[in-house]
């Protein structure tokens, strides 16, 4: 997968996808293995923005139960369930504990019955998931005896016991989507970050292309296409406006969700503890929506929380106020945690598609479906697709290419991504292979190991190449891992290559000798000069504003 802008020129496009995150890639991929031809431009670097800074859950929909909506709990369970049976080293199953409080409406025999129906409902969680450890057991009631085994520190006064059940969880978003446009690439789609779409270019009503814009070298050119799809995000709607002309006449209101890495060990469970503010959506709830603090690759993380955020959606902040916040609504809702404020490595913060509220309100609405449009009332072959859930993006993108091929008439093979592993994800025993791997490379770390396999899954071998005999740490490896983000995954800038393509920033900014290291191997690779260099270390840190 090599970046090369001028593959973009001199041929006509059958479908242009504005926006590399997971709801653009997965449009490509979708496109590309149907037979058309695709290409996908990224202003940022792929999974840049809110798809590779989400709270990891791979949702199956229980917190729709509480809304009556059946169809989305069935549609939500299906997609998770072909995440983990087509990308099994990226995602994992997540059990996680709801206790208990009182009886009635916070008791346990009336969740008791919801995670029985939610279980009903899903009862074909696991079709087609190959690896056992990837299967999701059925939900169970606790005792109180066993909520307090397992998480001694939840509010004890009125506790009557819990649930059990089952969810899913990303291991590393931003290898996921990755792994995706790969195989939209090896089906012949043409993509390429950093390069930024200024307008859509048509004639006589109907689209002919996108005007776009090289980053690196301010270069401008055009690509010819027959459709444009604006999957941009929090950005879409600006786009269309400032690109298209168009101006929508409900625009999209979004929420600034945000996450918080903590700097301790993760439990075995997850734990769903009451936060601040109700759901005023739902048909059935308990008093106050959940908060979460789940294990996540050797850290905890909690969230989420939501804020309506009207401004522009570049350089979202969050202040620390609203942190000093967030730690209090979860410790009063968790009194054993006991976190404080430097106990935070890093958080994660993008803006999500939100439901519509009033100024002010506390119980806010949340988006509930995503968005897409067909624009060809003003021009014909234009679309735009935002979305709400990395869960559905695959289905997202399958509903609109089907509504694409039949109102454009082409000739496409039926969708297959509901069953085709993504590179390195055709894996039926994940244990065994990593046996495998410790066993050839002895020299490696056991952990090191465990985090190389969730990042590429059954190529991890191809990755570490047949010659290594040296590098036991991540740090070690970091002259294979950097040239192959380089040379075969179109890393042009450190935090590429720190943030979205390998573990080392994966739970804070990494240490400043390994972010220097990093960056002199990217130097070498790309003709970074001394200035360059130190910009981009720079640039590397600002992505972790706690640090």
């Amino acid at each position: 997968m090599r970046r090369n802008p001028g593959e973009l020129e001199g041929r006509r496009f059958q479908l242009v996808v504005v926006g590399g995150g997971i709801f653009g890639i997965a449009l490509a991929r979708d496109a590309a293995l149907r037979g058309l031809a695709v290409a996908l431009v990224e202003k940022s670097d792929f999974m840049s923005a809110a798809s590779g800074n989400s709270y990891r859950m791979v949702h199956g929909g229980i917190r729709y139960l509480q809304h009556g909506d059946v169809a989305r709990v069935r549609a939500s369970s299906r997609e998770r369930a072909i995440l983990l049976a087509t990308a099994p080293h990226l995602v994992a199953p997540l059990p996680i504990v709801i206790p208990t409080h009182g009886h009635g409406i916070e008791g346990r025999a009336l969740l008791r019955a919801g995670i029985a129906a939610y279980d009903a409902l899903t009862r074909d969680r696991n079709r087609n998931v190959r690896e056992p450890s990837r299967r999701l057991p059925a939900g169970r009631s606790l005792s109180r005896d066993e909520v307090l085994d397992l998480f001694p520190g939840v509010e004890r006064e009125g506790l009557t016991g819990g649930a059990m059940f089952a969810d899913a969880q990303l291991q590393h978003p931003q290898r996921l989507g990755l792994a995706m446009l790969r195989d939209a690439v090896d089906h012949g789609a043409v993509v390429a970050n950093y390069v930024e779409a200024s307008a859509v270019t048509s004639d006589d009503g109907r689209v002919t292309g996108v005007e776009v814009r090289d980053v690196p070298t301010g270069a401008r050119s055009r690509i010819e296409a027959e459709t444009v799809v604006v999957a941009a995000g929090a950005w879409t709607e600006r786009f269309l406006s400032s690109g298209a002309g168009i101006e929508v006449e409900e625009p999209s209101t979004f929420s600034r969700d945000l996450c918080l890495v903590l700097d301790r060990p993760g439990e075995a469970f997850g734990v769903a503890v009451l936060g601040g503010t109700s759901d005023p959506d739902a048909v059935v709830s308990r008093s106050k929506r959940h908060l979460f603090v789940v294990p996540w690759r050797g850290r905890s993380i909690a969230g989420v929380w939501h804020l309506p955020y009207e401004r522009s959606p570049d350089g979202i902040e969050v202040r620390e106020d609203e942190l000093a916040g967030f730690i209090e609504e979860l410790n009063a809702g968790y009194p054993g945690l006991a976190l404080r404020r430097e106990e935070l490595s890093h958080y994660n913060t993008g803006l999500v598609l939100f439901g519509r509220n009033r100024p002010g309100a506390r119980d806010l609405r949340y988006g509930h479906r995503s968005r897409t449009t067909d624009h060809g009332w003003t021009l014909d072959g234009l679309y735009s697709l935002i979305g709400v859930r990395y869960t559905t993006a695959r289905a997202e993108a399958e509903s609109l290419v089907d509504r694409m091929v039949v109102a454009r008439g082409w000739s496409a093979k039926p969708c297959e991504t509901d069953r085709r592993p993504v590179p390195g994800g055709d894996i039926t025993d994940l244990a065994g292979l990593a046996r495998e791997v410790r066993a050839r490379r002895p020299a490696i770390d056991p952990e090191v190991v465990d985090g190389l396999i969730v990042n590429y899954g059954a190529e991890v071998s191809d990755v570490l190449g047949p010659d290594l005999d040296s590098g036991a740490s991540l740090e070690g490896l970091l002259p294979r891992l950097v040239r192959r983000a380089v040379r075969d995954e179109m890393a042009l800038r450190l935090a590429d290559v720190v943030v979205r393509r390998t573990d080392l920033g994966l739970h804070g900014c990494p240490a400043d000798d390994v972010l220097s290291r990093a960056a002199s191997l990217m130097a070498a690779e790309l003709g970074w000069g001394d200035d360059r260099t130190a910009d981009e270390i720079a640039a590397t840190r600002s992505e972790y504003p706690l640090a």
